[in-house]
């Protein structure tokens, strides 16, 4: 019997020591800090376009990332936009491979999130430092219904040039640009050059293809084109009086109108010298001035009527797939490219708009000739619906009905809404 007793004692002491041993083995770990090795994660970047600018500045900012994160191993992809990329992702949500991240535009938020593929961001947003340094119209970009499913991190406002020669050939003073609508007309007629009934240069150029120069103006307006039920609305009498204006430009022949989709050997009228004004992407006055620095001094930059809306401003948006495995890692990704070192350091590399307003000074003085103005367009600017049918609005039939009306083939009236009928049967 005493034995059995002593026996007992012996087995409760031996796990007596083994249970101090673990203890103070688990002290040890944790006094030198050492901890089990971080799980090595692997984060599929899938972005869109092609632009060989941004195909470096990635490259390198995945490069430094994984340095600073050698758990986090970043397999990069890039598609054009539009119905490449698009195709590639609705083939890996199928198979349930999809991206971690995807940088996509403002005109896929709708379809992405109405699926459900768009992580909303609002948990990871509300608790980053860095939030309320962002631009707000930036946050606002990437909102879908109140969620915020993306964040903008390279807006492109698009704004108006002119050529100040062009101006004080008209016996306008450069400094003094149109402020209105009524503005605009005038000054267009007064730089328009005709010869006999030709016109050799018109006083403003816009795409006969396009809807940007439509959309914001009949946002000044207050125009809207969704309904409360998510179907179009473009037909509407402030709609009819924006296309009634820009019709009756043209057919006074104070405005030309071009075609977009121009051969690659093909140049704007703008940039050819055959207009004196013209809505435009800064990149490409950034293009012009850098084959030929001569003409910087020619050129100035206005914004008409400043209310929200004013101009068209497009972005390229961050997203966290929701399927994701590791959303913590993606954030972290996200948030590191939106980091005011690296937004200064994408800028200077790739000519992208900083979006932190601590930034806005030292964006503004790096390049005064025309940071301020992008900066201003980006802040009042708004960019594409946030519906399914914005393609078939933008491309087909909102600029049918222009070219209707400008051609004389319908009244501004009837082109708006014969096109309204036709897009209303596809989207029901």
């Amino acid at each position: 019997m005493e034995d059995e007793i002593m026996k007992r004692k012996m087995i409760v002491f031996f796990l007596f020591c083994c249970l101090v041993v673990n203890v103070f083995s688990a002290g040890q770990k944790e006094a030198t800090g050492s901890k089990k090795p971080a799980e090595k994660v692997e984060l599929k970047f899938w972005k869109g376009g092609m632009d060989a600018i941004y195909h470096d500045y990635w490259l390198d900012f995945i490069d430094r990332f994984e340095s600073k994160n050698p758990n986090v191993k970043i397999e990069y992809a890039e598609a054009p936009f539009g119905q490449q990329l698009d195709t590639k992702l609705n083939a890996a949500y199928a198979s349930g491979v999809s991206p971690d991240i995807i940088s996509n535009a403002i005109s896929e938020v709708s379809k992405r999130s109405d699926l459900g593929q768009y992580e909303i961001l609002d948990p990871y947003f509300d608790k980053w430092s860095g939030k309320s340094d962002i631009q707000e119209s930036i946050v606002e970009l990437g909102r879908y219904r109140g969620d915020l499913t993306g964040l903008a991190y390279t807006p492109i406002a698009e704004i108006f040039a002119y050529r100040k020669d062009f101006f004080k050939e008209a016996g306008l003073d450069p400094q003094s640009t149109p402020a209105n609508w009524s503005e605009l007309a005038d000054y267009s007629k007064k730089l328009t050059v005709k010869k006999g009934n030709m016109v050799e240069r018109s006083g403003w150029v816009i795409p006969i293809d396009g809807f940007k120069i439509f959309t914001s103006f009949a946002r000044e307006l207050g125009a809207e084109f969704v309904t409360a039920d998510r179907l179009p609305s473009f037909d509407g009498p402030k709609c009819i009086e924006t296309l009634k204006y820009l019709t009756k430009l043209y057919k006074d022949q104070i405005v030309s109108a071009e075609i977009t989709q121009k051969q690659e050997n093909q140049q704007s009228l703008f940039v050819l010298g055959r207009a004196a004004m013209a809505v435009v992407q800064p990149t490409w006055i950034g293009r012009m001035i850098k084959e030929d620095p001569g003409v910087k001094e020619n050129f100035g930059f206005f914004l008409v009527n400043k209310n929200p809306g004013g101009t068209w401003c497009g972005a390229h948006l961050m997203h966290i797939s929701s399927e994701s495995q590791y959303k913590e890692e993606a954030w972290e990704f996200v948030k590191a490219s939106m980091a005011k070192e690296e937004m200064w350091n994408r800028y200077k590399k790739t000519g992208a708009v900083t979006i932190r307003k601590s930034l806005n000074s030292d964006y503004i003085n790096d390049d005064p000739f025309i940071n301020g103005y992008i900066l201003e367009g980006v802040k009042v600017g708004k960019g594409a619906l946030k519906v399914p049918w914005f393609g078939l609005f933008s491309k087909k039939y909102f600029p049918q009905a222009q070219q209707e009306a400008f051609y004389g083939k319908k009244t501004p009236e009837q082109a708006l809404r014969d096109n309204m009928a036709l897009i209303m049967k596809e989207v029901k």
